[in-house]
């Protein structure tokens, strides 16, 4: 009997380990996971600048809402912001 077919490998481990740097607690678990949730993340991959309010509108949130979550981001290090610009 073989052995099951399975899209993991061992060579996946070190790829995997990448994002423990960023969820070391809940909070900072919960602040890339929403990121991801609400797009965050794709829409700055796709829009490398843009102002802050085109940012919170692209993704249907309040300007609070969005500068708090870059702020935790920010503080976990998954995100900066330098001159407006973030990365």
């Amino acid at each position: 009997m073989s052995a099951p077919s399975s899209a993991y490998t061992a060579g996946n481990d070190l790829k995997l380990l990448c994002v423990d740097e960023f969820i070391r607690t809940l909070v900072d678990a919960r602040a890339l996971k929403t990121a991801l949730e609400l797009g965050l993340v794709d829409y700055l991959l796709e829009h490398r600048s843009g102002g802050f309010g085109a940012r919170a509108r692209a993704i249907e949130v309040d300007r609070t809402g969005l500068r708090f979550l870059l702020d935790l981001l920010g503080a976990y290090r998954v995100a900066e912001e330098r001159g407006g610009k973030v990365r």
